[in-house]
């Protein structure tokens, strides 16, 4: 299944964390993930 998450940016936040932990774990269960920002940047940005 792909499964995209949207988010402005990667600040600290919480949603933020959560997103990238959910993004991950779907990936490892198999599933095609992609977290998909309006702007690049933030402190969680790789």
């Amino acid at each position: 299944m792909k499964i995209r998450f949207v988010q402005d940016y990667l600040r600290s936040g919480g949603t933020e964390r959560q997103t990238l932990l959910l993004a991950h774990a779907f990936r490892k269960a198999g599933h095609d993930t992609a977290v998909v920002l309006f702007r690049p940047g933030g402190t969680l940005y790789p």
